[in-house]
């Protein structure tokens, strides 16, 4: 099994330390879990397949 989903508490905490808004992390971040996700597991399936 790959991975769920990213931890938000941690990157709101990395936001802040960057000084990134959180209203507009809040708007983008949904959007940005569901790509993230997907290359990750994409590229998980792959090392599963014995593929680099």
């Amino acid at each position: 099994m790959g991975p769920v989903g990213l931890d938000f508490g941690a990157v709101f905490l990395m936001a802040d330390a960057l000084g990134v808004s959180r209203p507009a992390l809040a708007e983008f971040l949904p959007a940005a879990e569901i790509g993230l996700m997907r290359g990750i597991t994409k590229r998980s399936d792959k090392k599963d397949d014995g593929q680099p």
